[in-house]
């Protein structure tokens, strides 16, 4: 029989033996947890929306294009080969989509660290690019990827697991197989045109066709009212046609940006599964106020400080902020941006990366911001007395939601989908639906004045209709596809060359019409309906 202190070293004894197995087996758990890789890398987006990651490559800050779905790793500037060690191996051949070949050089590259990845023994391309070079299949060969784009950035990490684990992949995400083609990663998808073997490109701005899956290959723009990946529709699809050359014949296209900035999409590439986020539904309300001068103002938050602030579909930037908000928070130092107002002024500031922003419930992650300028707000204010605002919220931050802009009542709301809008009452069904295009300085549409057709911006950063001198101070017809919004007043002003249309669509005709702007489908529809003074 023990006695009363050989009981108590016992009892300490045991305790210390469990305690230890409880440390070891944490010890276990993180290691499993965090063996492996996980890095993340913002996304920025430069013309057309392509994609660019900024690491640290050779001890400098170096900005790269992506293009995931290459056949090719990497592909690398004169200047960038002439600062690494390489192996040449001889000419490749690469071909466009119209078929036309030439000879690249390509590099066998023994090791090469980009970021926090290291690349071994990767086969390196010559590109004759000027400004950046781009990183291709690399990064899905060697290694697992999140394409996060609707949260700009993209994830490394190996395990599908450990997204799920952060919350970051849902259980519901969709598994889609994929397979690895000469021109890169294929997934199978069920369209209006039959079952289509679609080719993943992240350089493709848009997403393409290939002519000979339809009827009649001399349609330039096709509509697919169906895309299935995986058993999942995820609704219509617009591409542009093209034919594409003899050794691509048996693909059906091109998933492009358009569709990846909608949907996250994980790679594994080991397993040559995919899983996609299902369709995105959404319904948020964003209250609206106006100034003096009717400049819509919502509030947006950063870092739990809210501040009012324009939005302006006529920006192409995603947010200006002002110098003391600037001051005031976390950001990273990014570059300089330069651009033009109305009148041809140039300007130039700096810009920055904050790690976030919120609208309402809609929270948008290491967003590109530039320092709001009062000289160009000034400079660009055609009536009245300049306003300064806490800043700007442009066109590109908030293009990856549909918009109903229902100034008449106060409020603009992010959906989806259309029919969800008419459902609530939001929306009549006496609609009138006209495609825009959307460029560098933001969705344009044909309009049709007394003094003929016109290329008009929708701006509502501006007050009222602008269009380019010469041209009356009025228009008794204002038709959009067909329908006469009847008279307008016009500001008719020199505009500067680098705009290319022809003029402004101001808040004068905003505050009149509910506007549901579709930019999956590129489209718009104005309510015709008589706005009723009630609010919702």
């Amino acid at each position: 029989m023990l006695n009363s202190r050989e009981a108590l070293t016992t009892k300490y004894l045991k305790n210390f033996l469990l305690f230890i197995g409880l440390v070891a087996s944490c010890l276990f758990l993180l290691r499993s947890s965090f063996s492996g890789y996980y890095y993340t890398f913002p996304v920025t987006y430069g013309k057309h929306d392509y994609p660019f990651i900024t690491t640290q490559f050779q001890g400098k800050t170096k900005k790269w294009g992506l293009n995931i779905g290459s056949r090719f790793p990497l592909f690398l500037r004169q200047q960038t080969l002439d600062s690494i060690d390489k192996e040449f191996l001889g000419p490749e051949v690469s071909r466009n989509l119209e078929g036309k070949q030439r000879e690249i050089s390509s590099y066998r590259i023994p090791k090469l660290k980009v970021g926090d990845l290291t690349l071994n023994n990767v086969i390196a391309y010559q590109t004759d690019r000027k400004d950046h070079d781009i990183l291709g299949k690399c990064l899905g060969g060697e290694f697992n990827l999140l394409l996060d784009f609707p949260h700009d950035r993209i994830i490394a990490c190996d395990d599908l697991s450990k997204l799920r684990n952060q919350q970051i992949v849902g259980d519901d995400w969709v598994q889609i197989p994929f397979e690895i083609h000469d021109a890169g990663i294929v997934f199978s998808a069920e369209t209006d045109f039959g079952l289509q073997k679609f080719i993943l490109n992240t350089a493709c701005t848009i997403s393409f066709l290939n002519a000979s899956s339809l009827f009649s290959n001399e349609i330039p723009s096709s509509i697919s009212s169906s895309f299935s990946l995986g058993g999942c529709s995820f609704g219509y699809v617009m591409f542009e046609t093209t034919t594409f050359p003899e050794d691509l014949s048996a693909v059906g296209g091109f998933i492009g940006m358009d569709f990846l900035k909608e949907h996250a999409l994980y790679l594994d590439w080991t397993n040559r599964l995919g899983y996609i986020a299902p369709p995105q539904k959404y319904l948020e309300y964003i209250p609206v106020t106006f100034s003096g001068r009717n400049d819509p103002i919502i509030d947006v938050s950063v870092e739990s400080k809210v501040y009012p602030m324009e939005f302006d579909l006529g920006s192409p930037l995603s947010f200006s902020l002002s110098e003391e908000i600037l001051k005031a928070i976390d950001k990273t130092e990014y570059g300089m941006l330069k651009w033009y107002d109305v009148v041809g002024n140039s300007y130039e500031s700096s810009t920055y990366t904050v790690p976030e922003i919120k609208i309402g419930n809609l929270t948008f992650a290491n967003v590109i911001v530039d320092q709001y300028s009062k000289e160009f707000q000034i400079n660009s204010t055609l009536i009245g007395d300049p306003l300064q605002f806490d800043g700007v919220i442009g066109l590109s931050i908030l293009k990856r939601y549909n918009l109903l802009l229902d100034f008449p009542h106060s409020a603009i709301y992010a959906c989806k989908d259309l029919s969800l809008l008419q459902k609530f009452g939001l929306l009549s069904n006496h609609l009138l639906a006209a495609p825009f295009t959307l460029g560098p300085d933001g969705m344009v549409l044909n309009v049709e004045t007394d003094t003929g057709i016109h290329r008009l911006m929708l701006d509502t950063g501006t007050t009222t209709l602008v269009i380019r001198a010469p041209h009356p101070s009025s228009t008794a017809k204002f038709s959009i596809m067909g329908h006469d919004f009847g008279k307008q007043l016009v500001i008719s002003t020199d505009l500067c060359p680098q705009y290319k249309c022809d003029g402004l669509i101001g808040m004068d005709f905003f505050c009149e019409h509910r506007i549901f702007i579709d930019y999956a489908q590129k489209m718009i529809f104005i309510d015709l309906e008589p706005i009723l003074s009630t609010s919702y």
